[in-house]
């Protein structure tokens, strides 16, 4: 390791600037995206943004936009990367999760919480002009490197969706492992690459045949995976060694920590927790179900209170409340998704 760079808590997306001059960082725990020198490695500006989480950065690398999770108030901010000025923000309804910018740099194509599908901004007028179908829980959308192409995972039922990025129009899917995250395109078009969270995996995809030619197994919960410039696979085609059949390890169907007197329910629907601030008494129980194709935790924010673990869909959880007070808690996995339990 040649140097590490302090940016403050919780940083989460990264994307480097076409020139290869800046990295900026999507600073969650700050509320601020700040930019580094490459040949200082130091910190150059700030950017004030609610809890950014991931970064699309613009062919011509002046222009950043930046995916706010704040609650209640989710929104694109969009950066004048020169300057480190905030010049606008797109509200939304949803909270957007992964981003990228369309391949002729007039559109911005990405996903929000709850939302199973792709949407696309024209940078123009910051309008959606269109929404394209998804599989359930869609995550990073990317374009093969000629733009003729555009992907995105959808975590729900793992796989990888295909799409035009012209028409708009969803061309095919492949399946690949579980909880699909980030994927990576072959400098050839002829290849993506998928990291599988929960299946601790890659799926190597073919995109000529659209089946996965190979399985990578690489460790626990792989999130992030890129591509070295010019890389393309050294085998292709029905040269790659079949994908293993074995299936991947499933989440339990519930888990649950016994609660004690009448108890009251929260469901996790839709990336939020409803309702989103409950009261109970002391010594009320309360259960939480994932009612979403994607696992989430509830946990408190001093991560002592109680912490449920991943909960896969349909799975629950519960605990009681002994003490009076408030208790604010979120999800590990989405930290966006935030709740409130008041004891009386």
């Amino acid at each position: 390791m040649a140097a590490s760079i302090e940016v403050g808590t919780t940083p989460h997306g990264l994307a480097i600037t076409p020139d290869g001059s800046l990295v900026l960082v999507a600073g969650f725990g700050t509320n601020q995206v700040e930019a580094i020198d490459t040949g200082s490695n130091q910190l150059v500006w700030q950017a004030p943004v609610p809890q950014p989480h991931n970064l699309a950065i613009t062919a011509d690398g002046q222009t950043v936009y930046a995916a706010s999770q704040k609650q209640d108030a989710p929104s694109l901010a969009i950066i004048d990367i020169p300057s480190g000025t905030l010049t606008g923000s797109v509200p939304l309804d949803h909270a957007p999760r992964a981003l990228n910018v369309g391949p002729d740099g007039g559109e911005v194509f990405f996903t929000q919480a709850g939302v199973d599908s792709v949407q696309v901004l024209d940078r123009g007028s910051n309008q959606i002009v269109a929404r394209i179908p998804t599989g359930a829980s869609p995550h990073h959308p990317l374009f093969t490197p000629d733009g003729k192409v555009g992907l995105v995972v959808a975590q729900g039922p793992g796989e990888l969706d295909l799409f035009d990025p012209v028409t708009y129009a969803r061309t095919g899917s492949v399946k690949v492992g579980d909880m699909p995250h980030w994927i990576a395109a072959s400098s050839d078009n002829q290849v993506a690459y998928v990291t599988n969270e929960k299946s601790n995996d890659v799926s190597v995809v073919d995109l000529g045949t659209m089946t996965v030619a190979t399985t990578i197994p690489v460790g626990n919960a792989p999130r992030k995976i890129v591509l070295q410039p010019g890389a393309v696979p050294l085998a292709n085609d029905h040269q790659m060694a079949p994908a293993p059949q074995a299936p991947a390890p499933q989440a339990p169907a519930s888990v649950a920590a016994p609660g004690q007197g009448p108890g009251t329910a929260v469901s996790i629907a839709g990336f939020a927790f409803v309702p989103s601030t409950i009261t109970v008494a002391a010594g009320q129980s309360i259960t939480w179900t994932n009612t979403d194709p994607v696992a989430h935790t509830s946990t408190s924010d001093d991560r002592t209170s109680w912490d449920s673990g991943d909960l896969g869909p349909h799975a629950s959880f519960s605990t009681t409340f002994a003490q009076p007070g408030t208790y604010a808690y979120h999800c590990t996995i989405h930290p966006f998704i935030r709740g409130t339990v008041i004891v009386k």
